[in-house]
C-alpha cells in the first residue's frame, strides 16, 4: 500500500460519502454474484429438460429454453466488465442501471416457462416446474437481494406468470396453490430486507478492518521511522558529542601540567572552541525537543527585517572569512510583525548550514518585497543537493551531503529552520543545482507586512555596558555541580552571589553574610517539590520587589504552561554567560 496516500475506499469522508461507497461496494457485490451464477440457468434447464419434453415435445421446450440461455448469457457478457471495482467506481449509476434492465429483461424470458409449457403438462409436471421456479427466485437472493425493491421486482417478474398460469388450469385447488405462491413471494421479499442489511453491515465491517488495518500499518511506519530517526542519533551523536568531549578530556589533564602562562592560554582557547561546539550540539538537540513538546510559542512585534540582517551580517562575516568565503548581505527596508527571536534562528540556521557546507565561493544574505510577500534568501556556493534529497534535508539528522562533514553538527539545523517556519506561518522553497550551490528562500506571507516604522533591532541589540561590582545576586539551583562555575562567573563580573540548593539555605547565607539582595536568578524544579517562581515570591516578601529570572532545563508542556503564565524573564539551559550578562545589566539599571 502506497504510504503517502490512502486509498480512497478507506476515507472517512462525510456520512453521505460513506453511505455512497456502501451502495458501490453493494453493487458490485450484486453484479459478481450475478456473473458468476450465470451457469445456474443452464443447471436450471437441465433439470427441466427431460420432466417436460415428453409431454410438450423438443419444439415448445426449445421455445422458452432457448432465449432465455440467450438472454441470460448476454446479461452475463454486459456485467462482466463490471466485476472489477474500479469500473463500477467511475459510473455505478449507469451499472445500476444496465443491472436492473438485464436481470428483469432475462428474467422475464425464465418466467415465461409456465404461460408456454402448463397447458401441455399433466398436475404432477405443472407442480414440479412451479417447484422449480420457486428454486430459482430463491437462489436469486444471493445475487439481486441486496436491493429489495429489485428483489421484489424480480419476484413478481416470476410469480405473476406462475399465478396466471396456475388460474388458467381447472385444478380443484389452484385457490390454495396461488395463495401459497402469494405468501411465499411475500416472506421471499421480507428476507431479502434481512438479507440486504446484513450484507451492507458486512461491506461495512470490512471498511472498518481496512481502516483498522492502515491505521496499524501508519502506526508501524510511525514506530519505525521514530526507530530509525533514534538511531541515525546514536549513531551521529555518538560521534559528534565524544569528538570535543574527548578534546576537553585531553585539554584539562594538559592544563594541570602546564607552568607558563602563555601555554596556559593556548590551552584555554582550544578549551573554549570545544566547550562552543559543545554549545552547539546540545543547543540544537533542546530547540528540537522543545518544538516537538509545543513549548515554543511566537510572540510577535513589529521589527525591522534590515536590523536582523545587519546583525547577522556582523555575526556571520568574520567566521565567513575565515573559512576563506565571501560574505555579502543586503536587504530593503522592510517591517513585519513577526518573533524576531524565532525568525533571527530561522535565518541563523540557514547561514550557518551555508557556511558548513561551503568551502569555496561565498554566501549571499538578502532580503526583499516581492509583490504582497518578503522573500529573504540563503544562497551559497556549495556542493549542492541531491534532487531525490531536497526533501530529506528538512528531516532529523540528516546531512545532505550523504555523508559526514567535517565540521560537527548532528544535522538538526534544516529540520529546526523547517519546525520554526511553520510555528511563523512562513514557507521555504529550495532551489539547487550539484556543484553549482543552494539557495534556501524564506516566504514571508503578506499578512505580516507592517506600515509602520519598527525600532532598529541594532539599537534594541545595544549594551549598556552596565557595570556589575558589587550587585548582590541570590542563585538558587539544586544541582551542585553547576555551583562552582556560576561562582566564578558571577566573582569574574565582581558580583556578590549568594549560591544555594534551596531557599533555606539561601537565607541562611544571607543572614549570615549579612547581605541584602538586589536580583533573584532560580532554577524551575527544586527539591522537596518547591519551584523557582514560590522562592522568588518567598525572597520579595523579605526584600522587596526584587527583578528575578527563571535558569532551567524544564521543556515539558506542564513547565511550559506554568513559566510563560508567570512574570518573569525564563533563561534555557545550557545559558550563554553573554546572554546572562545582559539580563543582569537590565536588572542592574532598573534595580
Amino acid at each position: 500500500m502506497n504510504e503517502s496516500v490512502r486509498p480512497a475506499t478507506l476515507s472517512r469522508g462525510t456520512p453521505s460519502q460513506r453511505e455512497s461507497r456502501r451502495r458501490v461496494h453493494g453493487l458490485h457485490f450484486v453484479i459478481q454474484q450475478a456473473v458468476r451464477n450465470a451457469f445456474t440457468v443452464v443447471v436450471v434447464i437441465g433439470f427441466v429438460a427431460p420432466v417436460v419434453i415428453p409431454w410438450v415435445g423438443w419444439m415448445p421446450f426449445a421455445f422458452w429454453a432457448g432465449p432465455t440461455l440467450v438472454a441470460f448469457g448476454a446479461r452475463m457478457i454486459l456485467l462482466r466488465r463490471a466485476t472489477k471495482i474500479e469500473v463500477v467506481e467511475e459510473n455505478p449509476e449507469r451499472w445500476g442501471r444496465r443491472l436492473l434492465v438485464s436481470t428483469l429483461g432475462s428474467g422475464v424470458f425464465g418466467a415465461s416457462a409456465p404461460l408456454i409449457l402448463f397447458p401441455l403438462l399433466p398436475p404432477q409436471e405443472q407442480m414440479f416446474l412451479t417447484m422449480i421456479i420457486c428454486c430459482w427466485v430463491t437462489g436469486a437472493m444471493t445475487s439481486v437481494g441486496v436491493y429489495t425493491r429489485f428483489y421484489v421486482s424480480y419476484v413478481i417478474v416470476f410469480f405473476a406468470p406462475l399465478i396466471v398460469a396456475w388460474l388458467m388450469t381447472d385444478n380443484p385447488d389452484v385457490a390454495s396453490i396461488t395463495i401459497m405462491l402469494a405468501v411465499y413471494g411475500a416472506i421471499m421479499s421480507n428476507f431479502s430486507r434481512v438479507f440486504a442489511k446484513q450484507v451492507l453491515e458486512g461491506v461495512e465491517i470490512r471498511f472498518q478492518n481496512e481502516e483498522l488495518i492502515y491505521e496499524l500499518d501508519s502506526a508501524r511506519r510511525t514506530a519505525e521511522a521514530a526507530s530509525h530517526a533514534k538511531s541515525r542519533f546514536l549513531a551521529v551523536a555518538s560521534h559528534d558529542l565524544r569528538q570535543p568531549l574527548h578534546a576537553l578530556t585531553i585539554l584539562s589533564g594538559l592544563l594541570r601540567r602546564l607552568s607558563t602562562s602563555e601555554k596556559v592560554g593556548e590551552v584555554a582557547q582550544q578549551i573554549v572552541k570545544s566547550v562552543s561546539s559543545l554549545e552547539r550540539l546540545f543547543s540544537s538537540l533542546l530547540d528540537l525537543s522543545r518544538l516537538e513538546v509545543g513549548a515554543v510559542q511566537p510572540e510577535s512585534r513589529p521589527v525591522s527585517l534590515r536590523a536582523i540582517v545587519d546583525q547577522l551580517s556582523v555575526e556571520f562575516r568574520s567566521r565567513a572569512e575565515e573559512k576563506g568565503l565571501r560574505f555579502e548581505a543586503r536587504c530593503s527596508d522592510v517591517t513585519i510583525v513577526t518573533d524576531p527571536v524565532l525568525l533571527e534562528r530561522v535565518l541563523r540556521n540557514l547561514i550557518d548550514n551555508a557556511i558548513k557546507y561551503t568551502d569555496d565561493g561565498g554566501v549571499e544574505l538578502s532580503c526583499e518585497q516581492r509583490g504582497d510577500e518578503v522573500v529573504v534568501r540563503v544562497t551559497d556556493s556549495g556542493p549542492g543537493i541531491r534532487p531525490e534529497d531536497r526533501d530529506a534535508v528538512f528531516q532529523e539528522f540528516f546531512q545532505a551531503s550523504g555523508g559526514r562533514h567535517r565540521e560537527t553538527g548532528l544535522g538538526l539545523g534544516l529540520a529546526i529552520v523547517k519546525r520554526l517556519a511553520d510555528l511563523l506561518e512562513c514557507s521555504i522553497e529550495t532551489e539547487s543545482e550539484l556543484g553549482i550551490g543552494t539557495t534556501f528562500r524564506l516566504i514571508i506571507p503578506g499578512g505580516f507586512l507592517c506600515e509602520d516604522a519598527a525600532r532598529s533591532g541594532s539599537e534594541a541589540r545595544e549594551g549598556s555596558n552596565v557595570d556589575l561590582q558589587g550587585f548582590s545576586i541570590v542563585y538558587i539551583d539544586d544541582d551542585v555541580q553547576v555551583h562552582d562555575a556560576m561562582g566564578l562567573l558571577l566573582r569574574e563580573w565582581g558580583c556578590e552571589s549568594v549560591i544555594a540548593p534551596s531557599l533555606a539555605q539561601a537565607r541562611v547565607q544571607l543572614r549570615e553574610r549579612r547581605i541584602r539582595p538586589e536580583a533573584v536568578l532560580s532554577d524551575y524544579s527544586l527539591a522537596g517539590g518547591a519551584t523557582g517562581p514560590a522562592v522568588i515570591e518567598a525572597l520579595r516578601q523579605e526584600y522587596g520587589a526584587l527583578p528575578a529570572a527563571i535558569i532551567t532545563g524544564e521543556i515539558g508542556p506542564g513547565a511550559s504552561e506554568n513559566l510563560k503564565a508567570s512574570e518573569y524573564p525564563v533563561l534555557l539551559k545550557p545559558v550563554h554567560p553573554d546572554e546572562l550578562r545582559k539580563l543582569l545589566e537590565v536588572f542592574r539599571s532598573i534595580g
